[in-house]
């Protein structure tokens, strides 16, 4: 009939009927809500902890993900202003460790982690022949023995310059210290601490450690001491690297 009435069931489209809210991205939050409260982001989601901001923003919906990012980094600049030490790495960056290792629980672990994927990246992800001794892909792959060493990428991995860890990275392979020598040098160029070597302060200490061999053996005679001197140098002449550039990036100026 012309006046009849469709009924409002009948009225509906077929197909799946939809939930309502719509579907869950992938950080919890859905894309009808997405689209419906484009403009509110920032209200709906102020007042969540840093975790859950950290969680939305390397996944999900990118309104979100951008709006939780840009909390997260208002209140990094807030912690700033105030007194005490400033943290080292933000709320995602700790986020996308844990999520590497889950099994490192400390801050100082994570950081460690952090450091060392930033320098493994930076280094060509163990492709660049320049740096295999620190990271070979191949070996990794593998699990071969000393296919990497994580130690000194998570040192190198502080520093800020790309071109400068490279440089440093690329001595330290051809030098290839032990792990504990390679960050304690690392660090020491890194913060500019401790006095720089000089031929006058190793003359006074060797001067210092005679001194101390005749105190304790009196009867040493001239010749002994200078025999031994001598033995030194030829050892230290035999078993020491020349001086290049990639030992005074590490060592310093002579």
């Amino acid at each position: 009939m012309m006046g009849a009435r469709i009924p409002e069931a009948a009225s509906k489209k077929r197909g799946r009927p939809k939930k309502a809210g719509g579907e869950s991205g992938g950080n919890g939050i859905s894309e009808a809500d997405s689209k419906n409260a484009k403009w509110d982001w920032r209200e709906q989601i102020a007042g969540m902890a840093d975790d859950k901001l950290a969680d939305i923003a390397t996944r999900g919906n990118p309104e979100p993900a951008a709006a939780a990012r840009a909390i997260l980094e208002e209140r990094e600049a807030a912690s700033k202003k105030r007194r005490g030490r400033p943290k080292v790495m933000d709320k995602i960056f700790a986020k996308l460790a844990k999520d590497i290792s889950p099994d490192v629980k400390t801050t100082r672990g994570l950081q460690n982690v952090h450091y060392r994927q930033r320098a493994f990246i930076c280094l060509g992800l163990g492709d660049d022949a320049r740096f295999k001794w620190l990271c070979d892909s191949e070996a990794m792959m593998k699990d071969g023995p000393n296919a990497w060493k994580p130690g000194i990428l998570a040192e190198l991995g502080r520093f800020n310059d790309d071109e400068e860890l490279r440089a440093y990275a690329e001595a330290i392979c051809e030098q290839k210290p032990k792990t504990k020598d390679a960050i304690v040098r690392l660090r020491r160029a890194r913060l500019g601490n401790g006095a720089r070597p000089n031929c006058t302060a190793l003359t006074q200490q060797i001067a210092r450690l005679v001194d101390a061999y005749r105190v304790a053996h009196p009867d040493a005679t001239k010749r002994q001491i200078l025999q031994a001197i001598e033995n030194v140098y030829d050892a230290a002449e035999e078993t020491l690297p020349d001086d290049v550039d990639a030992s005074r990036i590490l060592e310093g100026n002579k």
